[in-house]
């Protein structure tokens, strides 16, 4: 039976996780920034138009505090969920950046002509074709390439002695 890996640390790219995460974080506050505002000039238009009908005026004041009080669970909601998002999200970019993380070091190592094993991905890991591939190079690299006899011997009747003239 295999052991199973388990994972130590869930971040370990800043530049890879740390950009993907930040990026989430912003669009995250621009949708709601956003969803706010639209929310907020349907609010003012719903008090203009009963304000019309009612012959009585509104206050920015009072459009506010209508406004924060009828949508509170808005704002309160994704307050409670973003930290849920921001850890899966964490989670999700660490089959990435993992898997990249592994690779860049086994890389590394053939640079300074160490030996590297295969690499083996835990369940879930995305990238699992470049496993495949970045295997296959290792295996490649451990057999060492010869001619066959067929190839020699069609190399050997490719490369026939050419005279040479001099002038005398």
């Amino acid at each position: 039976m295999a052991q199973k890996s388990t994972r130590r640390r869930v971040f370990v790219s800043r530049d890879i996780q740390g950009t993907i995460l930040f990026r989430l974080a912003r669009y995250w506050v621009f949708y709601h920034l956003g969803l706010w505002a639209v929310l907020l000039v349907v609010e003012f238009f719903q008090q203009l138009v009963g304000s019309l009908f009612q012959g009585q005026m509104f206050s920015m004041t009072d459009l506010m505090g209508n406004f924060l009080h009828n949508n509170r669970f808005i704002l309160i909601a994704p307050v409670l969920l973003f930290p849920v998002v921001l850890w899966d999200m964490t989670r999700l970019t660490h089959k990435v950046a993992g898997p990249l993380v592994r690779f860049r070091s086994a890389l590394s190592q053939l640079t300074a002509g160490e030996t590297v094993e295969k690499i083996r991905l835990r369940d879930g890991d995305l990238l699992t074709e470049f496993q495949e591939t970045f295997n296959q190079y290792l295996d490649s690299m451990a057999v060492p390439h010869q001619h066959s006899s067929v190839g020699a011997d069609a190399e050997d009747s490719h490369s026939q002695e050419v005279p040479v003239l001099t002038e005398v």
